[in-house]
């Protein structure tokens, strides 16, 4: 095989694994490393009193080269090209995105689920991409609701006010916004391996409801990429209150949050969260 080999040039493959799942990638002959760019799964919205969508899938890169050409702020590869022996197999486990909180009749709040992480197994070593967090509710010691932390950017939508961004701008961390405690960005790339080459289509992050009486306010998706998104919330009656919103756009988007009716002297009841996108795998060499 070796001699076989010999005076070939090489050529540059590039391989995506996607939906969720578990794959047997074997390294083919002369490949010696690899790049690799992880997605972690994004987080399912809540219901229409779950308030709040959910944090994208987090991303890791691991690449030779130094290039993060097209990324927000100061993004650093997490590690270098992985080095790998032709006939190897390699594990690949694709994160399932998180399920949205059901839809119910009544002030119930229902919470999305977290996201499933992304990893790759070399040897003895696993790369790992966590998946996005749900918001559960959760409040500090004043009462200010904690949103959950995510990605690239986590979920700051408007909920109960009229304030509501999705961002998907390669890891920016949203503003601040007063009542409310910002879930954590990581501060990474949306696109594959941070190269501008290739489009932003890693975890865009859901809105949470738009302002009450109107659809003014009302979330947007984040834009970019289809495959991967996170799925809209669902209406409850057609005429909500509080408008549901969009899932996150590209692969480990977060799901949307659904929208509830909130009208006194009439029935009150919530659309379900959409579930969260699955996380993908890019595997980039030459051989």
């Amino acid at each position: 095989m070796r001699r076989a080999l010999i005076g070939k040039k090489k050529k540059l493959f590039i391989q995506r694994f996607y939906p969720a799942g578990t794959y047997n990638w074997p390294v083919p002959p002369g490949c010696t490393e690899i790049d690799v760019f992880l997605v972690g799964a994004g987080a399912g919205g809540g219901n229409g009193y779950g308030v709040y969508g959910g944090g994208s899938g987090y991303t890791k890169t691991y690449k030779k080269s130094n290039t993060s050409s097209g990324s927000y702020n100061s993004w650093v590869k997490d590690g270098d090209a992985i080095r790998v022996t032709p006939g190897q197999q390699i594990k690949i486990v694709v994160g399932k995105g998180g399920l949205g909180g059901v839809n119910t009749s009544g002030r119930n709040p229902r919470y999305g689920e977290d996201g499933g992480a992304t990893s790759v197994v070399v040897g003895n070593t696993t790369y790992i991409a966590e998946g996005g967090k749900a918001f559960k509710g959760e409040t500090d010691s004043t009462g200010k609701q904690i949103l959950p932390s995510g990605g690239v950017a986590c979920s700051a939508a408007g909920g109960w006010g009229p304030a509501a961004d999705a961002s998907y701008s390669d890891g920016q961390q949203p503003p601040e916004r007063s009542g409310v405690i910002l879930g954590t960005s990581q501060g990474h790339t949306t696109r594959d391996f941070g190269e501008i080459e290739f489009e932003p289509n890693a975890g865009g992050t859901s809105g949470g409801k738009g302002g009450y009486g109107t659809k003014k306010y009302e979330p947007l998706r984040s834009t970019g990429h289809t495959e991967g998104s996170g799925q809209d919330g669902s209406s409850y009656s057609g005429y909500d209150t509080y408008a549901e919103s969009e899932g996150g756009a590209g692969y480990g988007g977060a799901g949307g949050v659904g929208g509830c009716h909130e009208t006194s002297g009439r029935p009150h009841g919530s659309g379900k969260g959409g579930d969260g996108g699955d996380g993908t795998v890019v595997i980039r060499y030459w051989a």
